[in-house]
């Protein structure tokens, strides 16, 4: 356990670095394109080098190559360098002349990568025909990219798409002894509703706003804008149809689009109700599994398990803490199966 934790605290040492040194180059590359003693064809030589070939260097060689992030990375940063390159660089140099070609070769790229994407994505659907909802979902992402941190984000966008839309005609009917719903008294779904509402007047706002201030970033932020609004809409549905289960000796833990973990019964010590002051406690190995903070059942682990937040996003817990409408009947349900468990 010591050692996950001291491999998570290296790579975050890490990650943060690469960071302040992609801004501090940043910041030199802009420092030189600003003297006016610098020539012109120098200065779009230094910004394609440093943006477009040592920091996408480094990052692969210091960050991905070594785990603490992904590899699939390091193609979207060479991109975003030259992006930033051409976009910076002077005008009549030699940068400058190939920036049509880049958008060419960059437009062929994409395309090229889409293209692959929905080619798998209808493979995929068709061998999967016979399952249906999530686990179709799964079994698709992973079907495209294997287990690695893309299929989990892959597998977030297809679910956050099937929620958003097909959630509406979804039936809810769950096995009520062993489903847990966390939406009802929390206070969650009319938050969330709260938020995804808000952002009906903030698109105009912030479209006046931008349209004024920079219009070459419009586009950019009525898409986000629209995004986070789907999202949210998703997010919404989604808290009213992944509750927590009990199914096949696994305790299913999730809370709307986040945190999607099976633990095993037998991996559980035990599991209590608690108070606020107990659930405020502050533990390395704790997970909150909840949204807004509403605690009240502690679940205890035998065994450290690598726990799922979002999107690849993991951390390694012994102790969970839920928020559930009625945290007694899923410490029972979860006491009771255990015991008939260990009678067999």
């Amino acid at each position: 356990m010591d050692s996950k934790v001291a491999v998570r605290k290296h790579s975050s040492i890490v990650i943060s670095s690469y960071v302040l040194l992609f801004v501090s180059v940043y910041f030199l590359a802009f420092h030189l394109i600003s003297l006016e003693q610098v020539h012109d064809e120098i200065k779009g030589l230094l910004l394609f080098v440093d943006l477009s070939l040592v920091l996408p260097a480094i990052y692969f060689l210091f960050v991905a190559r070594k785990g603490y992030a992904s590899k699939l990375l390091t193609i979207p940063l060479f991109g975003l360098g030259m992006l930033s390159t051409i976009n910076f660089a002077p005008g009549n140099t030699i940068v400058s002349e190939f920036t049509s070609y880049y958008l060419v070769v960059a437009v062929l790229i994409g395309s090229a990568a889409i293209s692959y994407l929905m080619l798998r994505l209808a493979i995929s659907f068709k061998r999967f025909s016979h399952l249906k909802g999530e686990p179709k979902i799964e079994a698709m992402s992973t079907f495209i990219a294997r287990k690695t941190k893309f299929s989990k984000i892959l597998q977030t966008e297809l679910l956050t798409f099937y929620y958003a839309l097909f959630s509406w005609f979804k039936s809810n009917k769950k096995d009520e002894a062993n489903t847990f719903s966390y939406h009802r008294k929390s206070g969650h779904y009319g938050m969330v509703i709260g938020v995804t509402v808000f952002h009906v007047p903030g698109i105009a706002f912030v479209h006046v706003v931008v349209a004024n201030m920079a219009p070459q970033l419009l586009l950019i932020f009525t898409l986000l804008h629209l995004y986070s609004f789907y999202f949210c809409v998703a997010f919404a549905r989604a808290l009213i149809h992944r509750p927590i289960q009990i199914e096949n000796d696994r305790l299913q833990i999730r809370c709307g689009l986040l945190f999607n973990n099976a633990i095993p019964l037998e991996n559980i010590e035990s599991a209590k109700v608690v108070g606020f002051v107990e659930a405020e406690t502050r533990i390395k190995t704790r997970l909150k599994a909840t949204l807004f903070g509403h605690c009240n059942v502690l679940v205890k682990l035998k065994k450290t398990q690598e726990l799922d937040i979002f999107s690849g996003i993991t951390q390694s817990s012994d102790q969970i803490l839920l928020g559930v409408d009625e945290p007694g009947k899923l410490v029972s349900a979860i006491t009771l199966r255990k015991v008939i468990g260990a009678s067999f």
